[in-house]
């Protein structure tokens, strides 16, 4: 499993179903994370969240 620390991206974005806010917690601290949801998300989406804080909870879209 990936860990956050010594990944130096900005951002971070996730696609596909919602995002648990305990992924949210873990990845979104020190970096822009987002949630993206689409019919075919690794070529194209639809919406996208606004930048995901750890304690959000749930991503609200997906």
């Amino acid at each position: 499993m990936l860990s956050p620390q010594g990944l130096e991206s900005g951002t971070l974005i996730t696609g596909g179903e919602t995002c648990p806010g305990e992924l949210v917690d873990r990845w979104a601290g020190g970096r822009v994370m987002v949630n993206q949801y689409g019919p075919t998300e690794t070529t194209i989406y639809v919406a996208m969240s606004a930048p995901l804080q750890p304690g959000s909870g749930i991503a609200p879209i997906g």
